[in-house]
């Protein structure tokens, strides 16, 4: 459990220090974002931060530390990318996606792909960034500990920790 806590916390720093570059270019807002919530809570897209990111480590924290709301892996309906969801404590990114495993060439294990804050009740609204930078405002819905969306599937953590191996 300590060790949990450690991990999540040299998470958070590593998070807040690591080097930056900005996404530099925008698409306009869906329909499914509330954009006078982004507004009026002054979210902007988050500067690309890359983390030293450890899936089994996460994993760990999942099962045996205490996982808030939707925190957890997820991963694409066409598998090609695997994210981390997670509790973010710096203002105005309530929740960060940070890129487990994928088969894109121009994505890293580590790089933040989302960033989301928690609007009144269960909504979260935020960016989803491409692989050139851009970012395009979206919007999930946290249903009990998992999100609501054929966008991303929850995978069980069990499951991650056999094919764990091959990922690293």
């Amino acid at each position: 459990m300590k060790t949990s806590i450690l991990y999540i916390a040299l998470l958070l720093v590593t998070f807040s220090s690591t080097q930056t570059s900005f996404a530099t270019t925008g698409v306009g807002p869906t329909k499914s974002v509330k954009t006078s919530f982004l507004k009026s809570k002054i979210l902007t897209p988050l500067k690309t931060h890359h983390l030293d990111f450890e899936l089994p480590n996460f994993c760990n924290y999942l099962e045996n530390g205490n996982p808030k709301q939707a925190e957890g892996v997820y991963k694409s309906p066409d598998g090609r990318y695997v994210i981390a969801l997670i509790k973010n404590n710096k203002k105005g990114h309530d929740y960060i996606g940070v890129v487990c495993s994928t088969d894109n060439p121009y994505w890293e294990v580590g790089e933040v792909k989302f960033n989301f804050v928690l609007a009144s009740g269960n909504e979260l609204n935020g960016y989803y960034y491409d692989s050139s930078g851009a970012f395009v405002p979206v919007s999930f819905t946290i249903d009990g500990d998992s999100l609501k969306t054929n966008k991303l599937i929850k995978m069980d953590v069990e499951k991650i920790k056999g094919v764990t191996a091959g990922w690293l």
